[in-house]
């Protein structure tokens, strides 16, 4: 694979997502079965913390528990597709969310506790 088949975008100049042809990506996987680890990926610069906002800042009051939005929407019979249509978030970000691969901004949050009967998640 050739540096001249990859797109690089940026955000804030920052490099943020590498685009590569899809018969190059396979090979990428092939080459990674049976290593511990993915390949050896370059550091990227640290990124900035975030910017400071109201919303960011009640969102890191208290930390977010995958596991006990897990509990409370099995507590209420909600299957993971119920929740998401009634908080219309959609079912992959909840299943991002509840598995720990995003963390859900505080008005996601309010929203989520709402429909699960709760103060605060």
């Amino acid at each position: 694979m050739s540096n001249d088949r990859v797109q690089l975008i940026t955000r804030d100049g920052e490099p943020e997502y590498a685009v590569l042809p899809y018969a190059d990506y396979l090979a990428l996987l092939q080459r990674a079965q049976g290593r511990e680890a993915p390949l050896a990926v370059a550091p990227l610069a640290a990124t900035p913390p975030p910017r400071s906002s109201p919303e960011n800042a009640a969102a890191t009051a208290r930390p977010f528990q995958a596991a006990e939005l897990v509990r409370l929407r099995k507590r209420a019979g909600l299957s993971q597709g119920q929740l998401a249509k009634v908080t219309k978030l959609g079912l992959v970000n909840l299943i991002q969310i509840e598995t720990g691969q995003r963390q859900p901004g505080a008005a996601m949050r309010a929203e989520l506790a709402r429909a699960l009967g709760v103060a605060e998640l």
